[in-house]
């Protein structure tokens, strides 16, 4: 991949970074909404997972701007803190779906029945899109080429 290109994949993926941890940082909602989701995992993990999300939103939209700076220390956050949000997320998916099924499908959410399918088939999709960015960030991020643009 030539210099000019690179160059634009890291301009691209920094933007979208940012993007994505505004995007975070409005959806994890107040702790109740976000308790619904987490429900059957201890008080303590909900807690630090929230806390986590809610730093890693703000780590996002902070160290995608200085990434488009060329800040070295921030492509190594993103590509930590991004590296651990796969893993809780590969560890709590089930749980979240779940919990998000039954809720979507249930009165209590006054979702039409027939607008529940949809939306739930739209979040499964949303999930697999947003894994997705985040392991490509981690792969560029990673990549020697990248790595040596920073240095």
């Amino acid at each position: 991949m030539g210099t000019g290109a690179l160059d634009k994949w890291i301009r691209m993926y920094s933007v979208a970074i940012i993007c994505y941890g505004a995007f975070l940082l409005v959806g994890v909602g107040t702790f109740n909404q976000f308790s619904v989701m987490f429900k059957g995992i201890p008080v303590f993990w909900m807690v630090a997972v929230y806390s986590f999300n809610v730093l890693y939103g703000i780590c996002n939209v902070y160290c995608g701007s200085q990434l488009l700076k060329g800040e070295d220390w921030a492509r190594k956050v993103v590509v930590g803190l991004t590296s651990a949000n796969i893993v809780i997320s590969f560890i709590l998916n089930k749980t979240v779906m779940t919990n998000f099924k039954e809720y979507v499908f249930s009165a209590a959410s006054k979702i039409p029945p027939d607008m529940a399918g949809p939306l739930y088939s739209y979040t499964i999709f949303f999930v697999i899109m947003t894994t997705l960015f985040e392991l490509g960030a981690v792969v560029l991020f990673t990549r020697p080429s990248v790595i040596a643009r920073f240095r």
